[in-house]
């Protein structure tokens, strides 16, 4: 294959890639413009239900981040939480 015919090639792929970048954001652009008008018709109760929603849907994949790591970390602290000077604080 001969170098115009690789340029030409890579051009059609860099075109492509940019084609689809269009194609995506105009999509999500209609699907934007779609939720903001259904949103538009909730009574202010059913607003505050789907704020609260996309709150816990941004946030979910933190709180399993945290809880991961927090039962990585009990091995850890095992031998500095098992200990008789601490052992008030578990009946807390």
């Amino acid at each position: 294959m001969g170098l115009r015919c690789r340029q030409f090639e890579a051009g059609l792929i860099v075109d492509l890639y940019f084609q689809e970048r269009r194609v995506q954001s105009e999509l999500r652009n209609m699907q934007e413009k779609e939720l903001i008008e259904k949103i538009k018709e909730l009574s202010p109760e059913k607003i505050a239900e789907v704020v609260d929603f996309v709150d816990f849907l941004a946030h979910r994949d933190d709180h399993l981040l945290i809880r991961a790591a927090s039962r990585i970390s009990e091995p850890a602290f095992a031998k500095v939480w098992d200990n008789p000077e601490d052992a008030e604080y578990d009946n807390l």
